[in-house]
């Protein structure tokens, strides 16, 4: 039998205790990952495929997600990623992230880039901070970035 742990469940589980339940069983130690939401404005498979070599726990939302079903994944992170110039029902995708700023951090790529400084400016929050490549919103933890740029997601996660 396997047992298997998040990262998470070590400070609650009795290593010892599950290892003496079963003679030929073992613990796998899940690794703790840093999950990922991405709001699809029109994201290559080539960015997907880089986005992947940073071993992180990846969920790709249409950017007419359902905001009750992005917030029950908890993740760390919420991006706003694409190359679409013009997306449909853009208010209603607008409102939906105008609600999760300040709850987690917001990276911009490409048109994302966009929306988040629209947003922010209508919000009258237009205060950023450039910080070598990377237009940072010194009230919240908001990041804007090109796409030639993704090697600095590392760094902001």
């Amino acid at each position: 039998m396997i047992s298997v742990l998040t990262y998470d469940m070590l400070n609650l589980a009795n290593i010892s205790e599950i290892l003496g339940l079963y003679k030929d069983g073992y613990i796998q130690i899940e690794p703790k990952l840093k999950k990922v939401a991405i709001i699809d404005l029109g994201i290559e498979k080539k960015d997907i495929i880089a986005l992947s070599d940073f071993k992180f726990s990846i969920n790709i939302f249409n950017h007419k997600f359902k905001l009750s079903q992005l917030l029950s994944l908890k993740s760390d992170v919420y991006i706003l990623w694409g190359s679409k110039n013009e997306l449909d029902n853009i208010g209603c995708m607008v409102n939906k992230i105008k609600k999760l700023i300040g709850k987690k951090t917001i990276i911009g790529i490409g048109c994302g880039k966009e929306v988040l400084k629209s947003i922010l400016k209508d919000l009258d929050e237009a205060d950023w901070k450039d910080e070598n490549k990377i237009m940072k919103h010194s009230k919240y933890d908001i990041y804007c970035l090109d796409n030639n740029n993704i090697q600095e997601i590392g760094k902001i996660i």
